[in-house]
């Protein structure tokens, strides 16, 4: 539904254009007077860009928004792709532990998207969705 703005086949769960409503947009837009211009932020969805290091390449690419969760809960919808992650959870066990398994788990997922998940985050990382900021 949110790769294909709201429907899926012939069945429409929302209003053509809501769901580029719920992508992020750039805070400055709407606040001029707002110090970082830089500020990205989304009323439901914001972007999650998963790496297994700090600084370490994207692993799936930039054009990914999703939805955080207390319980550490996965939910990425990766435009580039047309692929939707979701991994449920009950509660939160251990933050580093969890941190590791959706690190390797998207890594896993990346890995069999290309041969070679680099060139792919390289060709990506420069072209987001035009709906993404």
């Amino acid at each position: 539904m949110l790769l294909q703005d709201g429907a899926y086949g012939q069945y429409r769960t929302f209003s053509p254009g809501f769901v580029k409503k719920l992508l992020p947009v750039r805070i400055a837009d709407y606040m001029p007077d707002l110090k970082d211009k830089t500020l990205i932020d989304g009323p439901g969805l914001e972007r999650m860009i998963d790496r297994l290091e700090p600084d370490g390449a994207p692993l799936l690419g930039l054009n990914v928004v999703g939805h955080g969760s207390g319980s550490h809960s996965v939910w990425r919808v990766d435009f580039d792709h047309d692929l939707v992650v979701v991994i449920g959870r009950n509660r939160e066990q251990n933050y580093s532990v969890t941190n590791q398994f959706i690190g390797r788990f998207i890594k896993t997922l990346a890995d069999g998207l290309a041969p070679d998940t680099a060139t792919v985050v390289q060709t990506r990382s420069g072209t987001p969705h035009p709906s993404v900021p």
